[in-house]
C-alpha cells in the first residue's frame, strides 16, 4: 500500500487518471476523460518520476531491512473505447481496445529499470533523446512484431 501511495502521488502530480491496480501494476490513463496537448509528455514524465520516487521508497525499505522493489514501465498511445464498461452486475469506468492491450504487453516486457514505449508515443513526445530503438517485440495478439523504443531510468 505504501508503494502504491508513492506511485499514485506521482501519477496525480502529472495529471494522470488511475484506472485500476492490477496485481502489482498500475493502469494509468492520460487524455481521459479530457485530452490535453501534453498527455504524451505527461505520461513519459510520470514514468521517469516514478523511478525517482521508487528510489526514495527503496531507501526506506532498505533501512527497514526489506528488499528493494524493481519495476518496468510500458507506455502506448492510440484510440480506445472509454466509458462505463461491464455488465449489470459489475460496471467500471475504464478503457479497452488494441492500444490498451499493446500498453499492457509493453509493460510486461519491460525489464526492471526500463521504460518501453511504442512508436506512437515516440512520435508525439517532445523529448525523444532518452529513447533508443530496441529489437522489434513479438507479442500476443499481434501478427507482426512491434516497433519499440526503450530508456533506462537514471535514478
Amino acid at each position: 500500500n505504501h508503494y502504491f501511495e508513492a506511485m499514485i502521488d506521482v501519477v496525480f502530480r502529472h495529471g494522470g487518471t488511475l484506472d485500476k491496480i492490477i496485481g502489482d501494476e498500475l493502469m494509468v490513463l492520460y487524455g481521459v476523460p479530457e485530452q490535453t496537448k501534453n498527455d504524451i509528455d505527461n505520461a513519459v514524465a510520470t514514468a521517469f518520476d516514478m523511478f525517482k520516487a521508487l528510489s526514495q521508497f527503496n531507501k526506506k525499505l532498505s533501512k527497514e531491512g526489506f528488499p528493494e522493489l524493481k519495476i518496468g514501465i510500458g507506455i502506448n498511445f492510440g484510440p480506445v473505447v472509454c466509458g462505463n464498461i461491464g455488465s449489470k452486475r459489475q460496471m467500471n469506468y475504464t478503457v479497452i481496445g488494441d492500444a490498451v492491450n499493446v500498453a499492457a504487453r509493453l509493460c510486461s516486457n519491460a525489464k526492471p529499470g526500463e521504460i518501453l514505449i511504442s512508436q506512437a508515443i515516440h512520435a508525439g513526445a517532445q523529448n525523444k533523446s532518452p529513447f533508443t530503438r530496441q529489437s522489434p517485440l513479438k507479442v500476443k495478439g499481434k501478427s507482426e512484431a512491434l516497433e519499440v523504443l526503450g530508456a533506462t531510468a537514471a535514478i
